[in-house]
Parts: structure tokens; C-alpha cells; sequence
């Protein structure tokens, strides 16, 4: 029962062993200064892959481009301390960022500022959020524990006149806690 919960790791010939892991919790709706909105899905993070890709069908909709299109992937994983606790994958139009920062295989301290310097100002955004199983490689790049699923997130960013970035993130899901916020909340944030 507490290796299915993910809270020992079961090494053959080896033992069992207590797994350190504490959930982090992640503020799905809070302001962050700067650019206005929330863009701790990808603080943190370092970039590990960068790729042109063609829209698949899904990130298609989601940006609102004809499938096929080019986009700009940057892929990168987040580790709590040494254990892997996310992968996440930002889709960018090509056409939106072209010519910026997000092109070039470095870090950079916000994507949403890039865009920003570029026009594209981040005016909200829409979050879908599911449970599921993970995929052999999720399981292996996260390190899960057999019977522990993943949280899968998909925010896609908007501007006031179009769809912006599609940002997909695999969590470890004995890893993460979302916290929504919602209405006037002052008693709750009293220190």
C-alpha cells in the first residue's frame, strides 16, 4: 500500500526505502509582477532541448494555427533536488517568435517578458488539468514509483488577440499540489 502511494521505493535485493518527497505547491492563480500574470509553471527550469517542430493536430487547436504549421519548442525538466519532478514542453507560433530570444538555445529569465518586448502582452490564460498514468518514458524520466499517475497540465497563454504559447507539464503527481485562489482573500493571506 505505500509503494502503490509512492511513499517507498522498492529496489530488488536492495530494501525498501523511504521516499523524500514533499509536495510543492504550485499557485495556479496568483499575479506574479512583471508581465502581470502567473509564469511559475516555468521558474525553476532549465532549457534541455530546443526544436522546430510542425503542429500536431492538438497544439494546432490550441494555438489556433493550421496543423503543420512550424512552431518553437522549448522542452525542459524541473528537479527537486535530485529527484526529476517535471517535464514541461512550451509550444510557440514560429511567426510570433521569430527573431526573439526564445530561438536561441539559451535560458531565459521570462518567455512571457520576450513576448512581451515583442508585442504580444500575456492577458490571461486557460489551464486544463487531468490525472492519468504515465506514459514507460514519463515514468522513467520522473523516476515514478509503480502506481503513482501523473498530473498533466495544459495552460495555453493568450493576448488579447490571439493564442500566445501552449505550455504542456508532465508532474510527478506524489510531487505537486495546484492551489487555485478565487475572491478576496486578505484573511488568507495574513501573515
Amino acid at each position: 500500500m505505500l509503494r502503490n502511494q509512492g511513499l517507498i521505493l522498492s529496489r530488488p535485493g536492495r530494501g525498501h526505502f523511504v521516499q523524500n518527497v514533499v509536495p510543492e505547491t504550485f499557485y495556479a492563480t496568483r499575479p506574479t509582477q512583471g508581465t502581470g500574470l502567473n509564469e511559475s509553471a516555468l521558474s525553476g527550469q532549465t532549457l534541455e532541448e530546443l526544436q522546430l517542430l510542425s503542429a500536431t493536430p492538438d497544439i494546432a487547436s490550441r494555438l489556433r494555427v493550421p496543423e503543420g504549421d512550424m512552431t518553437v519548442v522549448r522542452r525542459m525538466y524541473r528537479f527537486s533536488g535530485d529527484v526529476s519532478g517535471s517535464i514541461s514542453s512550451a509550444y510557440y507560433p514560429m511567426e510570433l517568435v521569430q527573431g526573439t530570444a526564445l530561438m536561441m538555445p539559451e535560458d531565459v529569465d521570462s518567455a512571457l517578458e520576450v513576448m512581451l518586448g515583442h508585442g504580444h502582452r500575456q492577458v490571461g490564460w486557460v489551464d486544463e488539468v487531468e490525472t492519468r498514468m504515465p506514459t514507460p518514458h514519463e515514468a522513467s524520466q520522473l523516476e515514478l514509483p509503480p502506481g503513482v499517475p501523473v498530473l498533466n497540465v495544459h495552460r495555453t497563454d493568450y493576448s488579447e488577440e490571439c493564442p500566445i504559447r501552449v505550455v504542456h507539464t508532465v508532474y510527478a503527481g506524489h510531487s505537486i499540489r495546484y492551489q487555485f485562489e478565487h475572491g478576496n482573500l486578505k484573511a488568507y493571506h495574513r501573515d
